[in-house]
């Protein structure tokens, strides 16, 4: 009511006024706001793990006593604070393939007024294409990263998550098409389908990563669909439709067709006989030619059935079952349409046995199918001669698709033995105090073309040397001068390549 009748008063006396006696204190606007701010562009472009480094200019005059405030955040993301100063210094870690805002705040310190700058910063991924080298240090296993112009990224997977792999190194797969399911901090699940992903094994343990960001997603807890008793992974095998890691000599299987439902975990394979952990021989289509140890029987391992199943092929001289020897070396070549190679030792004596293993037969498969027309996987066979240096090899590869053995003796040589004509040569001999740890051919696809190209990977001093050659025309020999040479720190044991047109993105 009081309020109601000072209103009215105010009506009734229109004219009426204060004495104005010039006491003002009048404040110049220019020290309450804070200064304009330039030098910000409107848009930054970096690769994951590269540097953000932004540095404003501030005009200079009234009010340059300032706070400063560096946030970013995106659609997926909330704020997060990444500086306090006028320069912006920020490591990349940001997922790529995503777009994310980036906010300048400035206030003044005495007023408390602010100011917004804003720019986008696009980050993507720097492992799109280039060679991974799987190494160890001090029992920690982690990745190096060769770009395709020869820069090295070293530790990639510690520069990622701050730790690498516990164990001694095994292995590492690039395995695409994987249904990834992220259990959350809150109980639920993140579930990513049709995920390119990396696999790495250590003597003890195996962790997937994204193959964009390097981002751990999943220890071995969730790998499997019952965790084995005991953890000893030997090898890890991927084609498109399937992926298989052999642990303490028993095989598990992962169906990654596109008719699949995989929910990107493991499952045993039987009945689930012991097989040899390292020696297989795979196709395009998913089997696996696999050897049976204690009945020393070829089998093949169908991965969307998660079974095994005999190969009683005829013809040829030696059996698929029963056969008297043992496993030395099975593989499949580069281009796998073309089969494989492997290396038996007949037993009880030093006699070596090379075969050529065909390629894919009736029904896609090398079991048995229905039509009686089946060929020996391992029908072509020769006699490695008693003085042949294959004999004393103890690491070996295959050629893309010549009939030929790469091997080396624990040394810096590398030599070639052809299962067809016999012929055994020198590929290369590198530096004193550098062993042969890996040979492979490797197939990269760049721009629509296809490469073939030897990958030799050395040990020595605790460092590795990767050296990539061009083959000779029609010939498993090689240019004398590598494409590239690269080194780093760890004891490596494996490499492969990742071409760019296996690029996914979240």
């Amino acid at each position: 009511m009081k309020q109601a009748i000072y209103f009215t008063a105010l009506l009734l006396f229109p004219w009426a006024c204060v004495p104005d006696n010039g006491n003002y204190t009048y404040v110049d606007p220019g020290t309450l706001l804070p200064p304009t701010v330039t030098g910000i562009d409107a848009e930054y472009t970096l690769h994951m793990m590269d540097t953000l480094r932004v540095t404003p200019l501030v005009a200079e005059g009234a009010g340059e006593e300032n706070d400063y405030l560096w946030y970013v955040y995106s659609t997926t993301m909330q704020r997060d604070t990444i500086g306090h100063s006028r320069e912006l210094v920020f490591p990349v870690t940001l997922l790529p393939a995503l777009n994310y805002r980036v906010t300048f705040q400035i206030t003044n310190r005495e007023s408390g007024l602010y100011r917004y700058y804003y720019t986008t910063l696009k980050v993507t991924t720097p492992f799109a294409e280039g060679w991974y080298v799987t190494k160890d240090q001090n029992n920690v296993t982690d990745l190096d990263f060769i770009f395709p112009d020869g820069k090295l990224a070293a530790n990639i997977l510690s520069a990622a998550n701050g730790e690498g792999v516990p164990g001694e190194a095994v292995t590492s797969a690039n395995a695409k098409n994987i249904t990834v399911i992220v259990p959350l901090d809150d109980g639920r699940d993140s579930t990513f389908k049709d995920h390119d992903c990396i696999y790495v094994a250590t003597r003890s343990t195996v962790q997937l990563y994204d193959l964009e960001s390097m981002a751990l997603m999943n220890k071995i807890e969730n790998l499997f669909m019952l965790l084995p008793d005991k953890v000893a992974p030997a090898d890890v095998i991927c084609t498109a439709e399937a992926k298989v890691i052999t642990n303490d000599s028993v095989s598990y299987c992962l169906d990654t067709r596109a008719s699949a439902a995989n929910i990107g975990k493991w499952g045993i394979v039987t009945p689930g006989s012991r097989i040899d952990p390292v020696n297989m021989c795979r196709s395009v289509v998913g089997g696996f030619l696999v050897f049976d140890p204690d009945t020393r029987s070829l089998k093949q391992l169908n991965s969307w059935k998660k079974a095994y199943s005999a190969v009683q092929a005829i013809g040829g001289t030696v059996p698929t079952t029963n056969m008297n020897f043992d496993m030395v070396f099975m593989k499949e070549k580069a281009t796998m349409m073309a089969g494989g190679v492997a290396l038996m030792k007949k037993r009880g004596t030093d006699e070596l046995q090379g075969f050529t293993i065909s390629g894919l037969l009736a029904g896609g498969l090398w079991e048995n199918p229905t039509s009686p027309i089946i060929m020996n996987p391992f029908a072509t066979s020769v006699t490695v001669p008693a003085g042949s240096r294959l004999h004393d090899a103890t690491l070996y590869g295959t050629h893309g698709s010549m009939d030929v053995l790469y091997f080396s003796r624990g040394d810096n040589e590398l030599w070639y033995y052809h299962l067809v004509n016999g012929i055994e040569e020198n590929v290369l001999t590198l530096p004193a105090g550098e062993s042969v740890v890996y040979a492979q051919t490797v197939v990269r696809y760049i721009s629509g073309a296809t490469y073939t190209n030897l990958a030799v990977l050395t040990s020595g001093g605790g460092r590795w040397t990767l050296r990539v050659y061009d083959f000779q025309p029609s010939s498993p020999l090689v240019a004398a001068e590598p494409l590239l040479v690269s080194s780093g720190e760890g004891n490596p044991r494996n490499v492969f390549y990742r071409s760019l047109t296996s690029t996914t993105s979240f």
